[in-house]
């Protein structure tokens, strides 16, 4: 399967930068480690107990487990160096450990989607390398 998706980005790539495109690919996303239960975490008609946070993954944890994903994609981007950057969350969302809340606030909604709360903070966390790609920087 790995195979496959690396075979379709790579068609897909080629044809953007051969129109003149160029091309941020961002990385897999890291996973929180636990199910979260997105009801909970809505403001209901009956207070409810919070759910308890989720242990903090390890970064070397994050990245191994994201390993497989962003190789096929670092594969690509050195294939077009010049048009195609690689953004990789876990290098901006994790210090020594992920992140599941941050000041009381979920960073996700589910084990595969960021909060509101969770992509303001992967956003302003990778502002300059985004801000290098829009501007057409090396970096």
């Amino acid at each position: 399967m790995l195979q496959d998706i690396r075979l379709a980005l790579r068609r897909t790539i080629e044809r953007l930068v051969t129109q003149g495109h160029r091309v941020l690919l961002v990385g897999a996303q890291v996973d929180p480690g636990c199910p979260i239960n997105q009801p909970r975490l809505l403001p209901g008609p009956l207070p409810h107990a919070p759910l308890a946070p989720c242990p903090a993954v390890s970064h070397s944890a994050a990245d191994r487990s994201v390993t497989a994903i962003d190789e096929i994609l670092a594969g690509v981007r050195d294939s077009w160096p010049d048009r195609v950057a690689l953004l990789r969350p876990v290098d901006y969302f994790c210090d020594a450990e992920c992140p599941v809340t941050r000041d009381g606030l979920w960073l996700y909604t589910s084990r595969i989607h960021l909060s509101l709360a969770g992509s303001d903070y992967m956003v302003s966390r990778s502002k300059e390398a985004l801000l290098r790609f829009f501007r057409n920087e090396r970096g």
